[in-house]
């Protein structure tokens, strides 16, 4: 069994699809730490135009399952028109677009509801067939650190290998992972869009 965990990301980069795509499971980490200034809630398009989902009182001391959207309807119209601009003579914007406005039209409570929700549909778009499990739900045990943690989940899901991006390389080692019998691997992932 091999599995990846990753912070909720609200439409993250083609890498992140690629690491969904090696793995059989897909961990959800949504009881993470939110980080200002992270790829949580914001991204980039094309012409590196960057957009936010704007939040309520977000803070590195609230979790990211906590972190509520302050849904701005400007701001959110914002968001549409520069994707028309951007995307519109695109081949598949127009599945995009509704793929796009379906996920808003809920207007999830917080950045995690939203950040799932994108991550499922479009993987289900790209014919992804990884299983998702979110970390809130599953009740998993902590660890003194994130490490542990990780291996904690791994062992909760029998994962004998665990699959990072390449940029986890600064984070986490074998060694970390060896004496519990899970094998670390990392994939150099496509971080442009």
């Amino acid at each position: 069994m091999k599995i990846a965990i990753m912070q909720p990301y609200f439409l993250p980069y083609l890498g992140y699809f690629q690491l969904i795509n090696a793995v059989d499971k897909f961990i959800i980490f949504d009881n993470d730490y939110f980080k200002k200034g992270g790829w949580i809630n914001r991204n980039r398009l094309r012409n590196n135009v960057d957009f936010v989902i704007p939040l309520k009182k977000s803070s590195q001391n609230k979790l990211i399952m906590d972190t509520e959207i302050n849904w701005d309807d400007k701001l959110i119209d914002k968001f549409f028109k520069s994707v028309k601009h951007l995307y519109a003579s695109s081949p598949n914007y127009q599945t995009v677009d509704f793929l796009l406005k379906n996920l808003f039209s809920h207007k999830p409570k917080t950045i995690s509801e939203l950040s799932i929700a994108s991550i499922i549909e479009f993987s289900k778009y790209l014919n992804l067939d990884t299983q998702f499990k979110v970390a809130s739900e599953e009740n998993y045990e902590k660890g003194k650190d994130k490490i542990e943690s990780l291996i904690k989940i791994c062992k909760a899901e029998n994962a004998l290998v665990y699959i990072n991006a390449i940029g986890g390389k600064s984070l986490y080692s074998n060694s970390d992972f060896k004496p519990d019998g899970i094998k670390l691997f990392f994939i150099n992932t496509l971080m442009n869009q």
